[in-house]
């Protein structure tokens, strides 16, 4: 049962004391071959979080260690600033979205408050949930309802506030159930997302779930459990043709979506990352949907900006300039087909095309396979001998790795073999490792790892048990040996016969 805590409507008065500043910048392209752009902020160790994008096309995003709401006019490659009304912290604005109206609306990950500024003017006003232990985290906007939604990371909590002429009422805050024994003694409830009904779901990052809760009534419909176990789902969005909930797995390399018709969870791995010669996590982070259907998430780790096809299982991913930059967060501007992103520790914004269009390099023979011995074959045309060796991951483990040896104890999940029959084809023999589970596992061929921007194809690989094999072995067997003994019987018989 999720409790109905309470309702209230507590503002502070609006404020018109903030700082403006405007600094012209240039571009910088680090890599004539990059198709990525990036943006120098002008305030250093600014830190940027999250960003929106406005009507026109200006870039807002928040500077966790200024507590700054910065406006980037690329236009003219300006920057404005607006400083947030509050005592000196390290503000991570991570949802900032525009309602209707035109107003930003966010969140500084500290205190009960939410926060609107007026665009037009540069006032800031606060809107408590009245509690100081409900301190909303995520936001979600609703525009046919004119609703705001947000987490509660630190009270285990989602609510949702009323939005009207730029002020907003509390409506109602509800509790999370908690389902199982708590790890972290918190459901870490992450980010939130809406679908076409109003429905609400709710990643639950320390607990490995996502839950969907009736966007009326606030009561729990379905709670869906990721695995491996230490899975911590984060970034959230659903598809509006198809209601496939797409989510990042931030403890892994991987991403996935679940089936509502099946509820089935479906994982695909990035390209492995290596950082001073060992494999690491890439960490997506944050996900979303274009009007295209494209699948658009960061590796916060990984370094990259990915674009995932779910009609083809095509993965691109497009390598950040600024090494070791960190991009953290995303937003798409489809009214003009860009993708933005803000650099942490890079502390740049960057800009990448949508339809940035890249001839596929790896083309699989077919994308579903069978592994019921001790390995299988794939075939694949190349594009040239160039891409090879191939960066091959797969779901079997978090860091995408096919088989590892960092703790000192051999764990092979899938091995691979690549042979070259031709300047176009190759074979790659993908083997049974030693502790694999039986189950459904994909598995991503990239090019090279230096490549600006890397095309992938994946293929599926539905494990069977190991069991299987040796059975037959057994029946094989047991199949011999009856043959000998019915041939011995008659021999014996036969020479009987003769004396």
């Amino acid at each position: 049962m999720i409790a109905l805590i309470f309702s209230a409507n507590i503002s502070t008065p609006a404020t018109s004391a903030y700082t403006q500043r405007t600094i012209a910048l240039s571009a910088l392209d680090y890599s004539s071959s990059s198709p990525i752009r990036e943006y120098p902020i002008p305030q250093n160790l600014s830190y940027p979080i999250g960003l929106a994008t406005d009507a026109k096309g200006n870039v807002w995003f928040g500077e966790g260690n200024t507590d700054t709401i910065e406006e980037f006019i690329p236009n003219n490659q300006t920057f404005r600033a607006f400083h947030i009304p509050i005592p000196s912290q390290l503000a991570f604005i991570w949802t900032p979205v525009f309602d209707s109206s035109g107003n930003l609306w966010f969140t500084t990950g500290n205190g009960s408050d939410i926060w609107r500024l007026n665009t037009a003017n540069g006032q800031f006003m606060s809107f408590s949930t009245g509690n100081p232990d409900v301190q909303p985290y995520t936001l979600a906007y609703n525009p046919a309802t004119n609703r705001l939604w947000f987490t509660s990371f630190a009270s285990d909590q989602f609510g949702v506030f009323q939005l009207s002429g730029g002020s907003a009422t509390l409506l109602n805050v509800y509790n999370l159930p908690i389902t199982q024994p708590l790890k972290f003694g918190s459901l870490g409830a992450a980010a939130i997302a809406l679908d076409n009904q109003g429905n609400v779901y709710v990643t639950e990052s320390y607990v490995g779930q996502i839950a969907k809760f009736n966007q009326s009534t606030g009561m729990l419909e379905h709670v869906w459990q990721l695995l491996p176990k230490g899975s911590e789902p984060l970034g959230i969005a659903v598809d509006p043709s198809t209601e496939a909930i797409w989510f990042t797995n931030h403890a892994t390399s991987d991403f996935g979506y679940i089936n509502q018709t099946s509820n089935t969870v479906t994982q695909f791995s990035t390209s492995v990352f290596y950082y001073n010669g060992s494999p690491e996590v890439t960490l997506p982070y944050w996900i979303y949907i274009s009007s295209s259907g494209m699948i658009w998430f960061n590796e916060h780790i990984g370094n990259r900006i990915a674009r995932f096809d779910p009609n083809n299982l095509q993965l691109t991913e497009f390598t950040v300039p600024t090494p070791n930059s960190e991009p953290i967060k995303l937003t798409l501007d489809d009214a003009r087909g860009l993708v933005w992103f803000s650099e942490f520790t890079g502390n740049k914004i960057g800009m990448l095309e949508q339809n940035q269009s890249l001839s596929p390099d790896i083309v699989l023979s077919k994308s579903s396979f069978t592994l019921s011995g001790n390995s299988l074959t794939i075939q694949m045309n190349i594009s040239s001998k160039s891409v090879l060796p191939l960066n091959v991951s797969s779901t079997a483990s978090r860091t995408g790795v096919l088989s590892s040896n960092r703790t000192g104890v051999l764990s092979s999940n899938f091995t691979v073999t690549t042979s070259s029959s031709s300047s176009s084809q190759v074979s790659v023999i993908i083997s049974r490792g030693s502790s694999l589970a039986p189950g459904l596992y994909y598995v991503t061929f990239c090019t090279n790892e230096y490549s600006p921007a890397r095309s992938c194809a994946l293929a599926s690989i539905n494990v069977e048990p190991a069991g299987n094999i040796y059975l037959l072995i057994i029946l094989a067997v047991a199949a011999i040996g009856a043959s000998l003994a019915i041939s011995i019987y008659f021999v014996r018989r036969w020479q009987n016969r003769v004396r």
